[in-house]
């Protein structure tokens, strides 16, 4: 009787282990592909209204849960057509493509963060300040580097120059409000710091280190707290 208990107990133990492991796998494993029998057309239009409707943040992540991987073609074609969709919606397909995580949007983000523009609207800045960040969680040694290229002084005083001046933001439709180009520089490089400090990888805590060698004041607490950050998550992901 005591050998059948303890063989009951011992199979149990391998059943809980193994249903553990299935979760820790599952969890790991990120958004599952779904839908992959729906056209591009259907996915449009589901996102669309999803996105239009007004929510935020939430709407693009049970999106990427919903859809997977099968939706990031389509999402990467509607990042170039910012003058057709309704406000806000182009940032939230910036955050969803980065909760997708799905290398092949690196490219089409940074073509859009290096268009040339002189002034931002509200909703252009928030569209680029989700690129930038959005780029950290898909976090492939080519995102990383270019975040670490956006958080210096030199590469927006090189693009002032190659474009003929720094982005400013307008606080209202009317253009009577405007936030001075360099504190739109340094809200940019804040966004790009946090774009490594989020990702927890390894390669992103090696060029917040760089990027910490000559820092100081603001930038040097900024820097030094997403190193924090990003040594938080890569534990997370060893996990």
């Amino acid at each position: 009787m005591r050998g059948r208990r303890e063989l009951s107990l011992a199979a149990l133990s391998a059943v809980v282990a193994a249903l553990f492991w299935f979760c820790v796998a599952l969890l790991m494993a990120g958004p599952q592909p779904a839908a992959s029998d729906r056209t591009s057309e259907e996915i449009r239009a589901s996102m669309m209204e999803g996105f239009s409707a007004g929510a935020g943040e939430t709407a693009a992540e049970e999106f990427a849960a919903d859809y997977g991987s099968v939706a990031v073609p389509v999402l990467i074609e509607m990042l170039g057509e910012q003058d057709e969709l309704p406000v806000g919606v182009r940032a939230r397909i910036a955050i969803c493509l980065g909760k997708l995580g799905d290398p092949a949007a690196v490219q089409p983000l940074i073509d859009c963060i290096e268009q040339p523009v002189d002034v931002l609207e509200w909703r252009e800045y928030k569209e680029f300040s989700c690129m930038i960040t959005s780029l950290g969680f898909i976090g492939s040694d080519e995102a990383l580097t270019y975040l670490a290229k956006l958080s210096t002084e030199e590469y927006w005083e090189k693009r002032a120059e190659e474009q003929g001046g720094a982005p400013v933001i307008w606080h209202d439709p009317d253009g009577q409000s405007v936030v001075d180009a360099e504190r739109t520089r340094r809200s940019f490089r804040k966004c790009a710091l946090m774009g490594l400090g989020v990702s927890g990888k390894p390669k992103a805590r090696e060029l917040l280190l760089e990027l910490r060698q000559g820092a100081t004041g603001q930038m040097l607490a900024e820097v030094d707290t997403e190193i924090e950050r990003c040594g938080e998550r890569e534990r997370r992901w060893r996990w």
